[in-house]
């Protein structure tokens, strides 16, 4: 039986209205959890099988969550690098273990129903930075700015050169 964990070592959380998101600082990824994935999310804490997981939500939303949509959140998840260990959903009575078997199994008849997860993966800082072009102001204390070029100072100041 899988127990699935969140990682959340080196993981910035927000909440927001209608989805969290969670960045990995140690990855520099970004994830944007609907609502139903973001519930999952939360609840997997190593100790919770997936039907106690599926209950839980059941509850605490008035209607009724499928195990099946608890799997597809979770191979999500795991997609997205933010669980402790990958998870696979089982093979169903049906045969079905496509998310879009599982999806059309399950009858998701919403958006809002069907656990969504986005990831992308961001610059980082160095990355992110605008390169100053060949001739153009840089500072000697810093001189990142010029990227493949070098900072030189001249008569009229510092300057990224060839």
């Amino acid at each position: 039986m899988q127990l699935p964990k969140s990682r959340m070592q080196d993981m910035v959380v927000r909440k927001l209205a209608d989805e969290t998101l969670v960045y990995d600082r140690k990855t520099l990824q970004a994830s944007c959890l609907n609502s139903l994935a973001a519930d999952v999310w939360e609840r997997c804490d190593g100790e919770t099988p997936v039907s106690a997981i599926a209950a839980s939500i059941s509850s605490d939303r008035n209607e009724t969550v499928e195990e099946r949509a608890v799997w597809t959140a979770l191979e999500r998840l795991s997609g997205s690098n933010l669980l402790e260990h990958p998870v696979a959903a089982p093979t169903f009575v049906d045969g079905r273990t496509s998310r879009r078997g599982a999806l059309r199994a399950i009858g998701l008849g919403t958006a809002a129903a069907i656990p969504a997860v986005t990831t992308i993966v961001l610059p980082s800082m160095a990355e992110a930075a605008s390169c100053v072009p060949d001739g153009g102001p840089c500072d000697l204390q810093n001189p990142g700015a010029c990227c493949s070029l070098t900072c030189v100072n001249h008569e009229s100041g510092p300057t990224c050169t060839v």
